[in-house]
């Protein structure tokens, strides 16, 4: 909407009743273009101005040039905000010149502003917002943490909020809440914090944020959209790469390829196009139902989707399999094998739907969503008949699956921090975390804990736990690659081996199998697997050579020592007396197989990892997962041979 068209509908009449003032500073990173200030030049009765976006470095020094070269003293003004923060420093310097410029501030009902966009808001004279705004404040973080340097900061902060007149319990709740975390203000809030006539904010109900300008770019090759696309990435304001993409990426990987496709594949593109649409319209819901309604979330879940949309569609192109085989080859390990690649693309879906049962977000939209993807990868793939390089594509498309999933999950993990069984974790040290999960291991062993239990505890793994432990882990200078190979192929393995417990009990028991035991297999995988990667963060610790414990019983012939071949040795042995069951019925030996490739490729992507970045005590981390994997054939052989 154009600023003149916003004064006729909005604010008709008096415009010196309304002092507001309004900015445009679409921030983004250092790898794009600067932030765009403008102002109407249309002759008002009112200063307009527009910020949205991340508030970064620089941003002070551009608006104190916009607001020389454009402020006309003495009359009113109005800045609408929708903003999820940033550099604190850069919002105080601006709400400097909100304070001296006597400007007023407002937030719309579908824009947002949180962290340092609050200290922004709370300087406009007069303020307000409407009940559907997002607002919310929390204590400040320096570099992402907190210390003893940003606390301070936080109380210097409620003293600056104290001489804006912020009411008491938002000030309380800024000094409660941690960085991480985000009080958000509720409709009583908004109405005691807002200084702005309720006529007027009737007035400004239908105010909006313009969208944010796209290239509107064309390009005459893949390659040089390709090239054009590397740079926009870059950005990290997720909402302009969202309305890039979807406005002119898109539309133009379609121009380019659309002509090189046959009629009936260009009825498959738009067949997988819809499918897209509608996997879209489900995460929404997923976000929805998992109690996830901030802009940062939608709009990161957005870009993930479209992002993957729009590399498939290049792909499409049959002229240019150079392209293709560059996007696909991401120099994972994991997918070189198709049915490991797959196993792992199904344990992140089973672990968002560990989620959902937990009580996080709804199980059956996440079902929902997954089909619409499938059908989306096979309309895709009839694209794709007959060319050589279809399982390039396959692959590509399965990692990019794979990545969105990631995505989904954490953002539908983050409320797992409200709930009482992640303080059970301990994530003071390495070492105060590795206790924590062998006290959950040790819980589970001695019967403790309820199936609610172990429903929540998978879910708490599988979301949280293992990833902060991979995070840590690539944060600690690891390559990602190792780290994702690690994390996907320790997946597969859990999975391939989960449903060869299921196949083989139900050989026994029939649909009458003990389902329960399976909650309990699926809980001690994560565990152990954790608990392995673990072992690679505490090579420095003095508490090292301590783990791990006896996560499993096996026979004193074979565990009475770390010795790495006479545990390999016993665990061929049982992996010979298994397959030899298995070849007689006793149990399912196609998916003996299939967990026993499984494990193969984890445990040589392991061995190889730490042999590779030289581990002092090498001998104790193979121990470590042989061990586990001794254990489980163990158990499973003494019950299958009876």
């Amino acid at each position: 909407m154009r600023v003149q068209t916003l004064f006729h509908k909005i604010l008709p009449g008096k415009m010196a009743e309304r002092l507001f003032f309004l900015l445009m500073c679409a921030t983004v990173s250092h790898a794009v273009s600067a932030a765009e200030i403008t102002r109407e030049n249309a002759a008002t009765e009112l200063d307009i101005y527009y910020l949205s976006g991340d508030i970064t470095d620089g941003d002070g020094k551009r608006f104190r040039a916009l607001l020389d070269r454009t402020r006309v003293p003495g009359r009113p003004g109005l800045l609408i905000l929708d903003s999820n923060g940033g550099s604190v420093m850069e919002a105080y310097e601006l709400a400097q010149m909100i304070i001296s410029g006597h400007l007023g501030t407002f937030v719309p009902g579908k824009a947002a502003c949180y962290s340092a966009c609050f200290v922004l808001l709370a300087a406009g004279q007069p303020r307000g917002a409407l009940a559907t705004s997002k607002i919310g404040v929390h204590r400040i973080a320096i570099h992402d943490a907190e210390n003893t340097s940003s606390k301070g900061f936080s109380v210097d902060m409620n003293e600056v909020y104290r001489a804006l007149d912020v009411p008491p319990k938002i000030r309380l709740a800024m000094l409660e809440t941690p960085s991480r975390d985000m009080y958000l203000l509720t409709p009583s809030d908004i109405r005691e914090f807002s200084s702005i006539p309720d006529n007027v904010l009737d007035e400004l109900a239908e105010v909006r944020i313009p969208e944010q300008k796209v290239s509107a770019r064309t390009f005459d090759s893949l390659g040089a959209l390709l090239t054009s696309y590397g740079e926009l990435i870059k950005s990290a304001d997720d909402g302009r790469v969202v309305s890039e993409i979807a406005e002119t990426y898109i539309p133009e990987a379609l121009k380019l390829v659309g002509p090189e496709l046959s009629d009936g594949r260009k009825e498959y593109l738009l067949t997988g196009i819809r499918e897209f649409t509608a996997q879209a319209n489900l995460v929404k819901g997923i976000l929805a139902s998992a109690a996830v309604s901030d802009t940062y979330s939608d709009n990161k879940t957005s870009r993930e989707l479209l992002e993957s949309l729009f590399l498939e569609i290049l792909t499409l192109n049959p002229r240019d399999g150079t392209l293709l085989r560059h996007l696909a080859d991401t120099g994972f390990q994991f997918d070189r094998d198709r049915d490991i690649q797959n196993l792992a693309f199904a344990d992140r879906y089973n672990e968002l739907r560990e989620l959902c049962r937990a009580g996080f977000c709804s199980e059956e939209q996440v079902k929902e969503q997954e089909r619409a993807w499938i059908r989306r990868s096979e309309a895709f793939n009839k694209i794709m008949e007959g060319r050589s390089d279809r399982e390039f594509f396959n692959r590509f498309m399965i990692n990019n699956q794979i990545s969105f999933i990631n995505t989904l999950k954490f953002t539908v993990a983050s409320r797992i921090r409200d709930r009482t069984y992640i303080t059970k974790f301990d994530f003071s040290s390495y070492t105060a975390l590795m206790n924590s999960i062998i006290d959950v291991y040790n819980r589970m062993a001695r019967s403790e804990l309820t199936r609610r239990d172990i429903d929540q505890y998978n879910a708490v793994m599988g979301a949280y736990i293992l990833p902060y432990i991979e995070n840590a882990l690539t944060d600690e200078g690891n390559d990602y690659s190792e780290i994702t190979d690690l994390s996907l192929t320790g997946g597969a393995y859990d999975l391939a081996y989960r449903e060869f417990y299921v196949s083989s009990n139900r050989l026994f028991f029939g649909e009458s199998y003990p389902r329960e035991a399976t909650e309990y297999v699926k809980l001690e995988g994560k565990i152990i697997r954790a608990a392995n990667l673990m072992m690679l963060l505490l090579k420095k610790d003095v508490a090292y050579t301590r783990y791990p414990p006896a996560f499993h019983k096996c026979a004193d012939s074979v565990c009475r020592k770390e010795d790495d071949r006479r545990i390999f040795e016993g665990l061929m042995s049982y992996y010979q007396s298994l397959d030899s069951l298995c070849q007689k019925g006793k149990c399912h030996r196609k998916q003996f197989q299939r967990q026993k490739n499984s494990y193969t490729l984890y445990s040589k992507i392991y061995d190889s990892f730490i042999s590779r970045h030289s581990y002092v005590h090498r001998e104790h981390l193979t121990a470590s997962y042989l061990s586990w994997q001794l254990g489980r054939m163990q158990r499973d052989h003494d019950q299958y041979s009876k």
